[in-house]
Order: structure tokens, then C-alpha cells, then sequence
């Protein structure tokens, strides 16, 4: 009989294109465990259930009962922004309220500023 734990195993192996020798290599252990495992013979223990998650790239909650996690975690797999990049990219950006405003009163701080120390200087 195959349980909710097998046939999650099963699923997100062939999903990753792995092989049962693949993955038992993966997790150091042997091909028939992978296949009992799949086929409800026995349960991996906890240590392997965190290696396998880990290897099939799912959470243990997915793993195990099938439950899609409220909120998917996305792996970033581009580059990181330089400086200038990232600069770049915020200005392609519409400018919003805050923006304006700051643009406004920044200058007019500074000439505050400026005209107060020339008057008592």
C-alpha cells in the first residue's frame, strides 16, 4: 500500500529527473531503501526525510503530506545588482508622492540652513 509519503517521494524524484541510484547516492544510503521507500515498505528516518526535502528542493510538509506551502519560497538565481545597476533599474521607476516631496524640501532646508548661518555670521 502506498501512502501519502511515498507517492510524494516518487512524484518530486521523477520531477527533479533522478534516478532511484541517483538519489541514493545523493543520500548515501542504497537503492533498495529508495525502493521500499517508494513503495510504502518502509519510512526513511528523520535525518534522511531533512536530506531528501533538502535534495528534492521541497519542504518536509510537501514531502510528507503533499501540502502545498502558503507561501512559496523563489530562489533567486540571478546576479546580484551592482551599484550602478541597481540605480539604474530605481530610476526606471514612476517617482511617487514621497519622492516629489523630498525633492522639494530637501533644497529648500538647505537654503534655510545656508541663510541662517550667513545672517548671524
Amino acid at each position: 500500500m502506498m501512502t501519502k509519503f511515498a507517492e510524494q517521494l516518487k512524484k518530486y524524484r521523477l520531477e527533479k529527473q533522478l534516478s532511484q541510484d541517483a538519489l541514493s547516492e545523493k543520500l548515501f544510503i542504497s537503492r533498495q531503501a529508495i525502493s521500499k521507500w517508494e513503495n510504502g515498505d518502509a519510512t526513511p528516518d528523520l535525518e534522511n526525510l531533512v536530506t531528501l526535502a533538502a535534495v528534492l528542493e521541497v519542504t518536509l510538509d510537501e514531502l510528507v503530506t503533499g501540502k502545498e506551502p502558503a507561501i512559496k519560497v523563489i530562489k533567486k538565481t540571478e546576479k546580484p545588482m551592482n551599484v550602478w545597476e541597481f540605480l539604474t533599474e530605481e530610476s526606471k521607476r514612476p517617482m511617487s508622492k514621497g519622492d516629489l516631496l523630498m525633492l522639494l524640501l530637501v533644497p529648500i532646508v538647505l537654503l534655510g540652513v545656508y541663510l541662517i548661518v550667513i545672517h548671524f555670521s
